[in-house]
C-alpha cells in the first residue's frame, strides 16, 4: 500500500472512533499530561502546540495553567468534538508533517502518544522544530515497544503489538536517533510497577524531551 493510500485508510478509521477513543485511551493518556506540561515548562506566558491532540486534553490542560494553546489532529471528527469541549483552544484539522503555522510561533510542542501513528515521525519532528522558537521545547510520549511483554510475545510467535494503528515500535535507541539534531535530549522510562527491576525491560512508556535544534 502506497503512503498516500495508507494515510487515507488510517484517516477514515480515526473518523469513526471518537467516542471509543475518548472513553478509554483518551482518559488513559490524560494521566500523564501534568508531567508533560511540567517538562515543557508551560506557564502563563507560554504559547503551546498540541500535535495529534485527539479529544484536546493536553491543550486544555495548558489553558488551565494560563497558557495560550493551539492544537491539531488530522481527524475532522476529533477536532469537531474537541472544539465543542474546549472552545478556548485554537483547533485546526492538520497532519503532523504539515503544520499550518508560521516559523518560530510556539514556545512548546507536545506530542502525547501520537508518534506511533505517524507514517513519517521524523518529518513530524522537523515540523515541530520549524514552529518552535529558539530555546523552545518538545515533549512526547510513546509506548516502550521493546518492553519485556512485547519481547515474550515475539518469542511466542505473536505480533509484539496487536493494534494496527501503531505503525512503529520505538526503542530508546530509535528515539535518540530521531533526536540527534536536537539539543539536550532526555529520555525517561516510566509507568510500571516493576521499574526497579529494569526500566528498559519493564517500563510501559518512554517520555522524551529536547530543546530546539541549532539553526
Amino acid at each position: 500500500m502506497e503512503y498516500d493510500d495508507f494515510k487515507a485508510f488510517e484517516h477514515t478509521g480515526w473518523e469513526h472512533v471518537v467516542q471509543a477513543y475518548e472513553d478509554y485511551f483518551g482518559r488513559l493518556t490524560a494521566q500523564s499530561h501534568g508531567a508533560l506540561l511540567d517538562a515543557l515548562r508551560v506557564g502563563e506566558s507560554s504559547r503551546m502546540l498540541d500535535v495529534a491532540t485527539g479529544p484536546g486534553y493536553l491543550a486544555a490542560a495548558a489553558i488551565e495553567r494560563g497558557a495560550t494553546a493551539a492544537a491539531v489532529d488530522f481527524s475532522a471528527s476529533m477536532i469537531a468534538h474537541a472544539r465543542q469541549a474546549y472552545p478556548e483552544v485554537e483547533f485546526q484539522v492538520a497532519s503532523a508533517d504539515h503544520l499550518p503555522f508560521s516559523n518560530e510561533s510556539f514556545d512548546a510542542v507536545g506530542i502525547s502518544f501520537g508518534m506511533l501513528h505517524f507514517p513519517q515521525p521524523e518529518q513530524a519532528l522537523s515540523e515541530a522544530a520549524r514552529v518552535l522558537r529558539p530555546g523552545g521545547r518538545i515533549v512526547g510520549s510513546v509506548p516502550n515497544g521493546f518492553r519485556l511483554k512485547n519481547r515474550l510475545r515475539f518469542l511466542a510467535g505473536r505480533e509484539p503489538d496487536d493494534d494496527r494503528t501503531h505503525l512503529h515500535l520505538f526503542s530508546e535507541r530509535a528515539i535518540r536517533h530521531m533526536l540527534e539534531r536536537w539539543e539536550d535530549p532526555e529520555l525517561h522510562c516510566v509507568a510500571s510497577r516493576f521499574l526497579r527491576l529494569g526500566p528498559r525491560l519493564f517500563a510501559n512508556t518512554i517520555v522524551f524531551t529536547a530543546t530546539t535544534p541549532r539553526r
